[in-house]
């Protein structure tokens, strides 16, 4: 379908209400739900990731069709658009997520609570999606076991690092085992014949210089599926438009990739328009290290301000291409303020990070949920 399916409804048991536009709109428009934090809500819809407050539809445009409730495979389905937070007990997650990581401590040594770079106190975890019954990746089993065979590639910055770091965690030490650990990193499942890969990049592959090692990677050259993302480092609109370009053009393998690309995910630094424009994170003093600084963001002043691009420019280059889906994250993550990392070494200088979430956090089992069911085949 040339619409993004979006779960904008109720979820019932047994019954997915998947609601899909009909075929006049194009690709590149969206709606958001009523209750969605993003851009006020209200059924706005959004334009190449921008939101428009000029055109409002009716939901009768929406037409409701019924999903068998495993339909997935027993991947559990996840909606790409919730209907918002909802209070949950962050000790009692805290606590699972914990007991996980110890279960796994191979699989989950980046994404692990004891990383202390992005280890969050309970009291911040207190927020969960409302679609949380369908988010998380509780049959990695499954996922695995449909696809079996391929490469998944995660390259770009460390956002994109971030959602691969969860999602091996989530898979396991008894599914998985790392055969590469460095600048880039490899995790084969051996008995589903999948392999996961990852290398990182702020902007372009071309601040590397010696591009030899990726190119001929392979981990690269094997990878069907590519999840990518940029946008933090991005100084000027020009530079991340043709940075997009030229990773389309060379990851889409003439067309023969699936690609994935992460939306920019909503920053929480305490500026107008919640981000920064010539920096990735905020430097503070001796005298803000003691308070927890990231704040509420206002979706529309940073759609109005002059970084708003990070978010728009590659949404409106991406939606016109075939062989690209979209991991949505904005408009999730805008309200999650209080789910990024406060950690302070002694002695160091505080960068202020309100970019990067917690690990383990709600914020990034919804990621890796929706990833899950975009590379289910």
């Amino acid at each position: 379908p040339i619409f993004t399916s979006l779960g904008l409804g109720p979820t019932q048991p047994g019954n997915e209400s998947v609601f899909i536009a009909n075929s006049f709109l194009p690709r590149w428009i969206r709606f958001l739900p009523p209750e969605d934090p993003a851009c006020g809500g209200g059924g706005t819809i959004v334009v190449a990731g921008a939101c428009s407050f000029y055109f409002q539809l009716t939901w009768l445009l929406l037409l409701p069709l019924s999903v068998p409730e495993d339909s997935s495979g027993g991947i559990p389905s996840t909606n790409i658009s919730c209907d918002g937070w909802e209070p949950i007990n962050g000790t009692a997650y805290l606590e699972e997520a914990v007991r996980h990581e110890k279960s796994n401590p191979k699989m989950c040594q980046y994404g692990s609570s004891s990383n202390q770079r992005y280890k969050c106190p309970a009291e911040h975890l207190g927020y969960g999606p409302a679609c949380s019954n369908q988010a998380l990746l509780r049959d990695p089993e499954a996922l695995l076991s449909q696809l079996s065979g391929r490469t998944i590639g995660f390259f770009g910055d460390s956002m994109v690092r971030q959602t691969f770091t969860h999602l091996v965690c989530q898979l396991g030490d008894a599914q998985c085992e790392w055969l590469e650990d460095g600048i880039r990193k490899a995790v084969s499942c051996h008995r589903h014949n999948v392999t996961f890969v990852q290398a990182w990049f702020g902007l372009s592959p071309d601040e590397w210089g010696d591009l030899e090692w990726f190119w001929n990677w392979d981990g690269y050259l094997n990878a069907d599926t590519i999840v990518f993302g940029i946008g933090a480092y991005a100084k000027r609109e020009v530079d991340l438009r043709n940075a997009v370009e030229r990773l389309f053009a060379n990851f889409s393998h003439g067309g023969l990739r699936r690609l994935i690309w992460q939306e920019y995910s909503a920053t929480h630094f305490p500026t107008n328009s919640s981000d920064y424009e010539s920096d990735a994170f905020g430097e503070y003093g001796v005298e803000h290290r003691t308070a927890y600084a990231c704040a509420p963001c206002s979706p529309q002043a940073f759609l109005e301000s002059s970084v708003a691009y990070r978010l728009k420019a590659p949404l409106e280059i991406l939606n016109e291409k075939e062989n690209v889906m979209i991991l949505h994250e904005f408009s999730s993550s805008t309200p999650r303020w209080e789910q990024h990392s406060f950690y302070i070494s002694p002695g160091e200088d505080y960068y202020l990070d309100c970019r990067h979430f917690c690990r383990p956090s709600p914020v990034l089992d919804l990621r890796t949920g929706r990833l899950a069911r975009l590379l289910s085949p």
